[in-house]
């Protein structure tokens, strides 16, 4: 029996027609969150990835580099407003794009505070055993953790002298606390890094120079409150306590 063509490519076309064709892979869905949106220069931030029905993805990092990995982590140095996108890809090739935005600021000094000095009675590291009046100031200084650098019997390192304040005469009476502004001068790194920065509290009277305490013997605490654009930076030892007061840029 002689087969007609018609009837064959017919046959042919049933059979492919009840072949299933390829379902579309879902539609990609971009989205993450940044653990902040305003944050100190060098903080190191790592997106949490939360995007859909993805199998590549190519970060901008708001500083002209980008990366593929799914959940990069990187560090912002440059002040100012930077955004964060992320762009996903599925399967068929199809894209979903998202974007955040992070402010990174700068700490600014802009006062210290002295709180109850003359409750100080000396500890086995100072040179003065009871507060009787003086001169009275705050240094801070900057190190390099690559570097060494001379020990002091004192307790403290030489570290190089970034800022030191204004000078102030305080009598051995006070009670107030003792405040001395300062200039707005910037730091260059995070404060809460907590590994580049540390403060000495000096008092000169009639028997000379002396070192009261620094943070670098207690370590020192520090609070932002990005809400009203300010932080505070504080140590202390026994009763005397010093604060640096500061805002952003």
């Amino acid at each position: 029996m002689k087969k007609h063509p018609l009837l064959v490519c017919l046959i042919i076309l049933s059979i492919l027609s009840c072949r299933k064709s390829p379902l579309p892979a879902p539609d990609p869905v971009a989205d993450f969150e940044l653990a902040l949106n305003m944050a100190t220069q060098n903080v190191t931030l790592t997106p949490l990835n939360r995007s859909k029905n993805a199998i590549a993805y190519l970060w901008d990092l708001g500083d002209g580099t980008t990366s593929t990995q799914e959940t990069p982590t990187f560090e912002l140095t440059t002040i100012g407003n930077h955004k964060i996108s992320l762009t996903v890809k599925n399967a068929d090739g199809k894209t979903s794009i998202t974007s955040r935005n992070i402010r990174i600021v700068a700490p600014i000094l802009t006062s210290i505070t002295i709180k109850d000095l003359q409750k100080w009675q000396g500890i086995n590291s100072s040179s003065l055993k009871k507060f009787s009046g003086g001169k009275v100031w705050v240094e801070i200084r900057e190190y390099d953790t690559s570097k060494s650098y001379a020990y002091f019997e004192g307790g403290y390192y030489d570290y190089p002298l970034f800022y030191k304040s204004a000078v102030v005469n305080v009598p051995a009476t006070t009670t107030q606390p003792i405040l001395i502004s300062i200039d707005d001068v910037m730091i260059d790194r995070d404060l809460k890094d907590n590994k580049r920065y540390v403060f000495h509290l000096y008092v000169s009277d009639a028997a000379g120079e002396h070192m009261l305490f620094t943070s670098d013997w207690i370590g020192s605490s520090y609070v932002d409150v990005y809400t009203t654009n300010s932080y505070l930076w504080r140590s202390g030892f026994g009763n005397t306590q010093v604060e640096i007061n500061g805002r952003y840029y």
